[in-house]
């Protein structure tokens, strides 16, 4: 199967950035447990910014709806203060939470996760 922009759950776009690392997050709704979802920029079709993308996987899957959470990591560019991100909703712009720690350090994975459940 090929890929395809991907319907999200909405407010499940977040972006984290430290010195060297920009982290996307999303939650895809696949219409069954047979999807697989990634994020990629979109600069290969001439668009700036990031595309969520599913795929269905081989295989036959019972039909119910599917939340997939999908987590990314790029080279940070710029100090950019929101990046777009396009998905089959539409584009949206993405506001990006800069860091004072690495991604992967304890205290950010804690902010991240404290960003998540408060926001």
């Amino acid at each position: 199967m090929e890929w395809q922009l991907a319907h999200v759950v909405d407010g499940s776009l977040a972006a984290y950035s430290d010195d060297k690392t920009l982290e996307l997050r999303a939650t895809v709704v696949a219409p069954n447990p047979g999807y697989e979802a990634r994020i990629v920029t979109a600069d290969d079709s001439g668009l700036s910014g990031f595309q969520v993308h599913c795929r269905e996987k081989p295989g036959v899957w019972t039909d119910t709806v599917t939340e997939i959470a999908v987590v990314q990591q790029f080279a940070a560019g710029n100090d950019a203060e929101e990046t777009k991100v396009t998905t089959a909703d539409g584009d949206r712009k993405v506001r990006i939470i800069h860091l004072d720690k690495p991604i992967g350090d304890e205290a950010a994975t804690a902010a991240i996760q404290n960003e998540i459940v408060f926001n």
